[in-house]
């Protein structure tokens, strides 16, 4: 089975180095890196030559985002989905409350129309951090393969990052309910609320503990201190998907 997993907003691939070798030798996991799209449909035809029915299509935060509008609108056969803080809505609005508030949405993305790089890398740090058991471990992890120098260009960060505001793919659950999948979210994310994965549950029309999975002391970033427990994740979906093949 092919692992493809859709990255997040700001993040290089080398982010995930921790979490591929801890997954077995024989399970490779490609990473698609956003900084080159300021088009949907530049991602969207990447992602047709690299889904078919071996796919365990994944993405993180915007890459989660991104990974399941495609497959609400192409509808292509793939084995599975499987997201890391996926919120159809990621900012607050009517009726879906359970997201990042608009007013530090806002404020974020004025930073980052400063085009300021170090301080967009440090703020996105923090928040990507902050919370969690293993705040300080997972800060010194990004220190090392985060930062300002790795950031795309700031065009491509604001484009980004309007689709984070924008989005809102609550009508897409019904192209969605036939693929198998598992959505994780970690306690102490303060971008995505864990209590999304109850709302989630309910988008889908099934029971929260076959559908989502909430990962004590967790923050945002799962690649950190966390990676082995997401690979174990990722195997044991892996494993699921294939009984039920």
């Amino acid at each position: 089975m092919k692992l493809v997993f859709v990255n997040g907003w700001s993040a290089p691939a080398q982010l995930w180095d921790s979490v591929r070798q801890a997954l077995p030798k024989n399970c490779e996991m490609e990473v698609i890196d956003l900084p080159p799209f300021t088009e949907k449909a530049h991602l969207f035809e990447v992602l047709d030559h690299r889904v078919d029915a071996h796919t365990l299509l994944m993405g993180w935060s915007l890459g989660a985002i991104l990974a399941v509008d495609y497959l609400s609108h192409f509808r292509r056969p793939c084995a599975g989905l499987m997201t890391l803080a996926f919120n159809p809505c990621f900012v607050a609005r009517s009726g879906w409350p359970c997201a990042m508030a608009r007013a530090e949405f806002d404020e974020f993305y004025a930073l980052v129309l400063k085009s300021n790089s170090a301080a967009i890398a440090r703020r996105f740090g923090l928040l990507m951090t902050q919370g969690g058991r293993n705040a300080r471990s997972d800060l010194r992890f990004l220190a090392q393969h985060y930062a300002s120098r790795s950031l795309p260009h700031s065009e491509v960060l604001q484009v980004q990052l309007k689709w984070l505001g924008d989005s809102d793919l609550r009508n897409s659950a019904e192209n969605l309910t036939k693929v198998p999948q598992k959505h994780l979210y970690g306690e102490a994310d303060r971008l995505v609320p864990c209590q999304v994965a109850a709302q989630i549950a309910v988008w889908l029309g099934q029971p929260e503990s076959s559908v989502c999975k909430i990962i004590p002391g967790m923050a945002h970033l799962p690649c950190g201190a966390f990676h082995e427990v997401i690979a174990d994740h990722i195997m044991g979906f892996v494993a699921q998907l294939r009984v039920a093949a």
